[in-house]
């Protein structure tokens, strides 16, 4: 099962669940800053953090991608 979120553009978001098992994940009560990225702690609570060197790798990406089901 997906589910996406549309905007008033052409774009979309699509969340979609792994093939087996279940991803239980806990999303930050507030905004973060400009600049934050999303983190998670590896048991599904996520949060803001200022990334360590100030950007996002393509294997910060990868990572948690990964951490969602992805591959």
């Amino acid at each position: 099962m997906a589910i996406q979120f549309n905007n008033t553009g052409t774009g979309t978001v699509t969340l979609a669940s792994p093939s087996s098992g279940t991803v239980a994940l806990t999303l930050p009560s507030a905004d973060g800053t400009n600049g934050q990225v999303i983190q998670t702690n590896g048991s599904g609570v996520l949060s803001f953090a200022t990334p360590a060197g100030g950007s996002v790798t393509i294997s910060d990406v990868i990572a948690f991608s990964v951490a969602l089901g992805g591959s």
